[in-house]
């Protein structure tokens, strides 16, 4: 496997200091970041960018988790997707059964987080 700063993260989220803390808590922790602010953008990113992982937000404008979920699903089907959420526990849910790999309720720590992320990348290898 790849060192970790040479392995892709993609954060997807609407929340402009979401994305820049969860950015830094992955640069803290070794890993390079790649961020889109909505789910089109975010699946143009994670596949010119060879991510392998994307953090997914459920709910957001544009193009949201469920339908950016399925569409990585569909692209890139080796990537590993963390969905993360603030509502109700059904969108997590839900974001399992459209291929999501695990998930994550809002607010959740940076270690948990940092954690979540390395076990998916492990899984890989």
């Amino acid at each position: 496997m790849k060192p970790l700063s040479l392995v892709p993260v993609c954060i997807v989220d609407d929340d402009v200091e979401l994305r820049a803390t969860l950015k830094h808590l992955l640069e803290d922790a070794g890993l390079r970041v790649l961020e889109a602010s909505n789910g089109r953008d975010g699946v143009e990113l994670a596949r010119s960018g060879e991510a392998a992982v994307a953090i997914v937000d459920i709910v957001m404008p544009d193009q949201e988790g469920l339908e950016t979920i399925r569409q990585l699903r569909l692209q890139i089907p080796q990537i590993k997707v963390l969905a993360m959420s603030g509502f109700d526990s059904r969108y997590l849910d839900m974001a399992m059964k459209f291929g999501a790999d695990d998930t994550v309720r809002k607010p959740f720590s940076g270690r948990e987080l940092v954690a979540r992320v390395k076990r998916l990348l492990e899984s890989m290898s």
